[in-house]
């Protein structure tokens, strides 16, 4: 790969990233997460590897969720907030299947 394209795939991630950032973490589905990472009360950090379990622990995305809301559902007292990283391979196929289908229908 050539600099320049390499270049470009910097500049277009960056873009993608600015989008996401505009964006609450209910408001993406799990499907579409790398991590999510609540910070509590007491400074520390919980970081649930949503990819990780999908891949390496083969679980579904429906059981992810379930052990998400359970965590959260556990610990609500003590959670401050939360913010997320987005699995942007996933998200760029995802957007522009529907860009296509929805041109294609045009």
């Amino acid at each position: 790969m050539h600099e320049t394209e390499i270049e470009g795939l910097a500049a277009e991630n960056a873009q993608w990233q600015d989008l996401i950032n505009e964006v609450t973490a209910s408001d993406i589905p799990i499907e579409l997460l790398k991590y999510l990472r609540v910070h509590l009360k007491d400074g520390t950090k919980y970081i649930f590897p949503i990819l990780k379990w999908e891949i390496e622990e083969e679980m579904t995305f429906e059981e992810i969720k379930k052990s998400v809301i359970d965590w959260m559902y556990t610990n609500h007292d003590d959670i401050l907030g939360s913010d997320f990283v987005v699995n942007l391979e996933k998200l760029k196929d995802t957007v522009t299947t529907a860009t296509a289908n929805t041109l294609k229908n045009l």
